[in-house]
């Protein structure tokens, strides 16, 4: 009922309107806008070769006529090659690396077949988080270690998310030491790891797991990402990188 009470106080149904939309001078979209007409919106999209690389990009909206509201969103939407990503920092610092499985000394962008390699995020929170994601998506040439199975080797204390450093935390005042491993649960999808923490506060963590490389070939690997659930503007991401497995 108040929302009904909205609507006709504000007049939406009753729309008579013109309206006029350009972007850099160039006139995209105008049309009249009436009652009949309100439930047809309209899409309008320009290609990046079309804006300015190296100065502002003008949009006009422009409206005439009294009757209804007019409503609309605009947003830029672009991709890059994965290897030409670049870590991002918007409140949360993510950086990933892979090992040899025992050598955790030196990074590797190249494995060979039947290989077990450790992915190693590091997270660092400035500030304390809730309902926090973290997404890693696969090189497409490995799968999960599935540390279940009876016949996969069990997972080292290294693995799982852990805060690192002398940080000092309440629970560790109190000698919970379990309280270090902060991950409410994680999945191991086909083509990613994803990790759920209810609450981090501010420090630096570290989260491994086990891929097994499995099909030679050059693999494009998607940046890994965390933000919190309920603030998605929160959020950051590592470096995309490149990766290959060899035969052997």
């Amino acid at each position: 009922l108040a929302l009904t009470d909205y609507i006709v106080a504000t007049g939406e149904l009753g729309a008579d309107y013109m309206y006029d939309l350009q972007i850099n001078d160039d006139r995209l979209a105008g049309d009249r806008v009436t009652s009949e007409t309100l439930n047809r919106p309209t899409t309008v999209e320009m290609p990046l070769s079309r804006l300015h690389a190296d100065d502002d990009n003008v949009v006009i909206m422009e409206r005439e006529g009294d009757g209804g509201r007019m409503y609309y969103s605009a947003y830029l939407r672009y991709y890059l090659p994965v290897d030409q990503v670049r870590a991002l920092n918007r409140g949360l610092i993510v950086q990933r690396q892979y090992f040899i499985e025992g050598d955790p000394s030196r990074p590797i962008t190249r494995a060979q077949v039947n290989d077990v390699i450790t992915v190693r995020i590091t997270l660092i929170a400035p500030n304390d988080t809730h309902f926090l994601v973290v997404e890693d998506p696969f090189p497409a040439g490995c799968e999960p270690v599935d540390t279940s199975l009876a016949t996969t080797r069990a997972p080292t204390e290294e693995e799982g998310l852990q805060r690192t450093g002398e940080q000092s935390t309440p629970y560790a005042e109190i000698g919970w030491d379990w309280y270090r491993y902060w991950a409410t649960h994680t999945e191991l999808y086909d083509e990613k790891a994803v990790l759920f923490a209810d609450y981090l506060s501010r420090g630096t963590y570290e989260y491994s797991y086990s891929l097994r490389c499995t099909t030679p070939g050059e693999f494009m690997v998607m940046p890994t990402t965390a933000y919190e659930m309920y603030m998605p503007d929160v959020f950051g991401r590592s470096d995309g990188a490149a990766f290959t497995v060899a035969r052997r």
